[in-house]
């Protein structure tokens, strides 16, 4: 080889290229929680509709809602905890980040003592979430105002369990007799397997309990907003028969030229969803009143007002 030639890299110096198991290990470590998170939204727009739906005494499948109207929904409520996990995460991975690859003394010493309040913290989280589990019946259980701690408790407990583990692996690597001890690639993947099914299944158990409370608070918020909102005269070309008392049906003779024939006043619109109207009484009471659900193509036209109508003719 001459003197100025630069001799061939070897295949061990060469820049080695991502394989393709890889590249599957780095895809599926950012879509697994997207899933996970997709998923979450829609179970909680769905129950949020069933549970606010329900207090009007209307079945949420008649609305036919699609997917992402359930995801839509999870906004009302979700969005502030998933806001506040993701920070809490950052925070933990910030922290961890920061830490010296060679740590003091004093920082092996915390974390010795880290390991056994993890495992209490942990072990209490768990026996919190079973008497959860136990009792879901229960009214008279301290979690009757709060029913999405257990579901929390067992994310919390799994994690700080796993926590304490990874942080005694941590103490172990920096002691002098430490030989490198790496655990079977199959007792790591089961072990990680088993951790996100049950913290999973704590966030769905949480965020079900949780949504329910939101849309039980939502539909109670719509009745006491319901005087704050107009009123809406129904103009159809087919009797609708509607009888619930508070409506009042009108015959519009003068007006079959212009495809109206009946006139419905008294009402307050809730919400238009699916193609339907979703319509109560103007002064509806929870437990007294019939809510109305009226197909769209139903009302000919639709007239908004907030003064009671002076003429009630057509």
């Amino acid at each position: 080889m001459s003197e100025g030639a630069v001799a061939p890299a070897s295949p061990a110096d060469r820049p080695r290229r991502p394989g393709p198991v890889a590249v599957l290990k780095t895809l599926a470590s950012v879509i697994a929680p997207l899933s996970i998170i997709t998923a979450l939204m829609f179970y909680f727009g769905l129950l949020h509709a069933y549970h606010f739906f329900r207090q009007f005494g209307i079945d949420y499948t008649v609305f036919d809602l699609s997917t992402q109207d359930y995801v839509v929904r999870s906004a009302d409520g979700l969005f502030i905890p998933l806001a506040v996990v993701c920070l809490l995460v950052l925070v933990v991975a910030w922290v961890y980040q920061l830490l010296p690859d060679a740590p003091p003394g004093h920082v092996t010493r915390a974390a010795r003592v880290l390991v056994p309040l993890l495992v209490v913290v942990g072990a209490v989280l768990l026996l919190l979430a079973l008497w959860g589990a136990v009792n879901t019946n229960d009214t008279d259980t301290p979690f009757e105002k709060v029913r999405w701690f257990p579901g929390l408790a067992l994310v919390g407990g799994v994690l700080a369990l796993q926590g304490a583990t990874r942080v005694h692996h941590w103490v172990r690597e920096q002691g002098p007799d430490h030989r490198g001890r790496q655990a079977h690639p199959v007792w790591a993947a089961t072990e990680w397997t088993a951790v996100i099914v049950l913290v999973s299944t704590g966030l769905f158990w949480a965020v079900g309990n949780y949504s329910a409370d939101v849309g039980k608070l939502r539909a109670r918020s719509v009745v006491t907003q319901l005087p704050t909102k107009p009123y809406v005269t129904v103009y159809a070309d087919q009797r609708l028969a509607l009888t619930t008392p508070g409506v009042r049906e009108t015959a519009c003779s003068q007006a079959e030229v212009a495809g109206v024939r009946y006139r419905y006043d008294g009402l307050r619109m809730v919400l238009q969803e699916g193609g339907l109207l979703f319509l109560v009484p103007w002064d509806y009471a929870h437990g007294r009143d019939t809510a109305i659900v009226l197909p769209r193509s139903a009302a000919a036209r639709l007239e908004f007002s907030y003064a009671w109508p002076a003429d009630l003719s057509c």
